[in-house]
């Protein structure tokens, strides 16, 4: 049944119909929208002004729903402030679903640590931005640099101490002005802290209506590209040497497209960034709003319906979700947040699962 399925969003994804005759494979599940830090990059404080946690009874209705074998538990908070994410996770364990989750790992005592790893959580995913506690304050408003790394030490020592490989841990470095000279020198950090992988992010200013030319200048301001590029040349042969998985070379040969993202001067050729989400996943605000996925988080005028209030099937299959269909199909961006999306192709996936099925974002 399982394989059944997988072919069929597969063949999905090659006919790329408007009318999807499955249900997605992996659903985004934004399980709060609380957060105990300010990030410089992060659209939170503007966006949400009544935070709130989804309970335990509205993530088993989504995964009743829609029945996915991968669930993500992410969005515009910090999962480890609900105290229902580990029930959420063993759920899912108990289910047969795979999970993951994003953090910014400030929370994760040794306690904490230990029951995560009972919990069977398969990939947990960590924000580090930089080596130096001040440039980390700087990018993320807090002091928390020690606990960050306080937390990659429990999990380690939890894991070890349990004999558990899992959680996968990968971290997430958001590139930008403050922090882009450092990629080389956080690869050794990750080697000390026994992270599995590492996972180097362009800056994503695409949202209009939340980013502002004050945002840009400290985000971007007067980075150069001919350093930026010899930054990750340099750090890509450091990476071909050592046990982190890391997307370093696709990042140094796709330089040119990571630099319009940049710049936000266009996007990539459709021809070669094909989005598969449409077909294969979406995202589920902690109120229930379907939206096409992550990127579009910070954008609830962007909702295709409401889980808790509608039929699925008619959301997936609604006029909302077709019309997108039509536009990938066609190698259009139907939506300005797409434009600038450096969507990967099937192929590209396909070279991630070289190093880890977990490289995948």
């Amino acid at each position: 049944m399982k394989a059944f399925r997988y072919l069929s969003v597969g063949m999905q994804n090659i006919v790329r119909p408007a009318r999807a005759w499955a249900g997605p494979l992996h659903v985004q599940v934004e399980v709060t929208t609380f957060c105990n830090l300010d990030c410089v990059m992060c659209s939170h404080g503007t966006l949400i002004k009544h935070p709130r946690h989804m309970g335990l009874g509205s993530f088993i209705e989504i995964c009743e729903k829609l029945m996915p074998y991968k669930v993500s538990m992410n969005g515009i908070g910090e999962p480890f402030l609900n105290p229902e994410m580990l029930p959420m996770v063993e759920f899912a364990r108990d289910h047969g679903i795979e999970t993951i989750t994003t953090s910014n790992l400030t929370l994760l005592s040794p306690e904490l640590a230990e029951h995560i790893v009972h919990s069977g959580l398969g990939l947990l995913k960590g924000s580090i931005d930089s080596v130096d506690p001040q440039t980390y304050l700087a990018i993320r408003r807090r002091d928390m640099h020690g606990r960050v790394l306080e937390g990659l030490r429990n999990v380690r020592d939890a894991k070890r101490r349990l004999g558990s490989r899992l959680p996968y841990v990968r971290l997430q470095f958001v590139m930008q002005r403050a922090n882009y000279r450092e990629i080389p020198d956080v690869l050794d950090l990750c080697q000390e802290y026994g992270v599995d992988a590492i996972y180097f992010q362009p800056l994503d200013l695409i949202n209009d209506n939340y980013v502002t030319d004050a945002m840009v200048s400290e985000l971007i301001g007067d980075m150069d590209p001919v350093s930026f590029r010899q930054v990750l040349e340099r750090a890509a042969q450091k990476s071909e040497h050592g046990k982190i998985a890391t997307n370093l070379p696709a990042l140094f040969r796709d330089f040119d497209a990571v630099w319009e993202k940049y710049r936000m001067i266009k996007a990539p050729d459709p021809e070669t960034a094909v989005c598969m989400m449409p077909w294969t996943s979406l995202y589920v605000s902690v109120d229930g709003d379907v939206r096409l996925c992550c990127v579009f988080a910070s954008s609830p005028e962007e909702n295709l319906g409401n889980i808790f209030k509608q039929d699925f099937g008619a959301i997936w299959n609604g006029e909302a979700y077709r019309n997108y269909r039509k536009g990938f199909s066609k190698g259009e961006r139907p939506n300005k947040l797409c434009r600038n999306c450096m969507a990967p192709t099937l192929g590209g996936m396909m070279k991630s699962f070289k190093h880890s099925k977990y490289m995948l974002k």
